[in-house]
This record gives structure tokens, C-alpha cells and sequence, in this order.
């Protein structure tokens, strides 16, 4: 079963099964996560990507976060490929600007389709082109396999 909106892809089935996992601030899952650990918790199981394990004892916006926007920049880890959002594919992590700052990511569902957790919500599916989120996107992100 695909979900289909707008003009854009259908969202791939699979997505279904995230939806709803609960928000909780430094979790890895599987019982609930934040939203790194939905990013590598999703990554892992649908695409097979292994991606790195950031300290997951410091809250959403705090030094975990600025570790992974540095680590995915290329200042601590080289296997991260910037992608300019127009170009994302199924399986790149976006960084997303919260109050001027890169501090949340979400994994690109399919083409257009974002997934990510917030506390409050939960893990969700939104619309890339959404007119709240479009002025948040900082960039995409591409996990390179080591070789």
C-alpha cells in the first residue's frame, strides 16, 4: 500500500510501520526514540545504511545534535556527503533549522517525504515542500558506504 499527496511520490508502505513511535529525548529505540535514533533506527532497517551512534545522553538541540551538524559538514566524520535539498533521494538525512539553529534531522522517506519524531507528535510523515518546513531545510545528507 502506498500514500499518495498532491503531486508528489507516493510514500513507500513500510513508512507506516514508524508512524506514531513515541518522541522520548535521547532513546534509540525500539520502544521509542529521538530524532536521531529514528533517523538510524530507519536508515538501518529499510535502506541498510549503519550510521554513526551519537551520544544519545545530551537533549535534542544540545551538543548531540551540534556533533552530528559538524560530523555531517565534515569537520568530524568524512562520510557524509552534503546534497542540496532539491536533490535528496530516498535515504539522506536532512537537517532541519529550529530558532535559527541546525538542530533536528529527519530521514527522506521517499522522494518529497520526510520522516522525524518531535516531542509531542511523535514519528510523522510530512511533505517536503510543506510552506513551515521549506524555509527550515538546511541540506540534505548522503551516507557514503565506506570503501
Amino acid at each position: 500500500m502506498m500514500t499518495r499527496c498532491g503531486g508528489i511520490a507516493p510514500a513507500p508502505a513500510w513508512v507506516a510501520a514508524w508512524i506514531g513511535a513515541p518522541f522520548v529525548h535521547g532513546a534509540r529505540g525500539p520502544d521509542a526514540y529521538d530524532c536521531w535514533g529514528l533517523v538510524r533506527a530507519v536508515a538501518e532497517s529499510e535502506f541498510g545504511l549503519a550510521l554513526p551512534l551519537y551520544a544519545a545522553e545530551t537533549p535534542a538541540c544540545g551538543r548531540e545534535l551540534a556533533a552530528i551538524a559538524a560530523a555531517m559538514c565534515g569537520s568530524a566524520e568524512t562520510n557524509w556527503l552534503p546534497v542540496p535539498v532539491a536533490d535528496v533521494k530516498s535515504g539522506d538525512v536532512m537537517m532541519i533549522r529550529r530558532h535559527g539553529l541546525p538542530c533536528h534531522v529527519g530521514l527522506v522517506a521517499a522522494p518529497g517525504w520526510l520522516l522525524h519524531t518531535t516531542a509531542g507528535s511523535g514519528a510523522r510523515l510530512e511533505r517536503l515542500d510543506r510552506p513551515a518546513l521549506i524555509g527550515c531545510l538546511v541540506c540534505g545528507y548522503r551516507w557514503l558506504l565506506a570503501s
